[in-house]
């Protein structure tokens, strides 16, 4: 009895410090470069995006690549001057500033609405892979994505 509690703690230790581990690793990921951009709605791969940093030590974004699932190219219900734009090359995150482990105050541009949502980024690993998981706010309701990192 008393061996089978100190192998259950035993165990338990190394889980912590396993997952600890996994903790300290996202940490470590860039948002910086490429990401295929996964519908939440679908499942389907819709496009490339690049994530850049400008001058103003903000984070943008914008797609390079339209995906083959993709069911638009041009943002017709966008707003002003992005009104018929096509959306290969299209500017579509803008401003996010650092903000502990996370990239907040930005904003997204939904080409499929034309709506622009206030927005917050983050990196984590998951299982092998580094994800980019972006969430687009709308009052108190949120819409998120996961994003896979994709290597030209």
């Amino acid at each position: 009895m008393l061996g089978r509690f100190i192998l259950l703690l035993v165990t338990g230790f190394c889980m912590l410090s396993f997952s600890s581990g996994i903790e300290q690793e996202k940490n470590t990921i860039s948002p910086l470069g490429y990401w295929k951009t996964i519908d939440d709605e679908t499942g389907v791969a819709k496009g490339i995006v690049q994530v850049f940093e400008k001058e103003d030590g903000k984070l943008y974004g914008r797609v390079i690549k339209i995906l083959p699932g993709a069911t638009k190219t041009i943002c017709d219900e966008c707003k002003g001057e992005l009104k018929d734009r096509p959306i290969m090359g299209l500017e579509f995150l803008t401003n996010f500033s650092k903000s502990g482990e996370r990239w907040k105050g930005g904003e997204i541009l939904d080409p499929k609405t034309g709506k622009v949502y206030r927005s917050e980024m983050w990196t984590k690993q998951y299982y092998e892979n580094e994800v980019l998981v972006v969430r687009g706010y709308w009052g108190i309701f949120y819409r998120t994505q996961t994003w896979y990192r994709f290597n030209p």
